[in-house]
């Protein structure tokens, strides 16, 4: 969810970050990163804790990146100082799952207060 709303606020000055993990959650996210004009970073998997979720992600989408950790600080350093991506048109898909899942977040809220 956290991806998915980003990329649709902040499009193509977002960077996805996706670490050792063992769900495919974050591949979803990163996807929409990618459609909105942002960078994406995953954890080489043979550096990973849990490395399913940096294969998923790695199976299924064309990554800007892959990195070790001990990469990550100067590859982020980077990359925040050079120019965001031109500016793209959310796609629709992107735009409504990201308001699924903040309806289902504020739906959630209630019931747990």
């Amino acid at each position: 969810m956290l991806f998915r709303t980003a990329a649709v606020a902040y499009g193509s000055q977002v960077i996805g970050v996706l670490l050792s993990g063992e769900l495919d959650d974050g591949t979803a996210g990163l996807q929409a990163i990618s459609a909105c004009g942002g960078l994406t970073i995953v954890q080489d998997p043979d550096d990973a804790a849990s490395p399913a979720m940096p294969q998923t992600a790695l199976a299924n989408l064309d990554v800007d990146h892959r990195a070790h950790t001990e990469d990550l600080a100067a590859l982020l350093t980077r990359l925040v100082r050079e120019p965001a991506g031109p500016r793209v048109e959310v796609p629709e898909d992107v735009r409504r799952d990201s308001l699924m899942a903040e309806e289902l977040a504020d739906t959630a809220a209630l019931h747990a207060g």
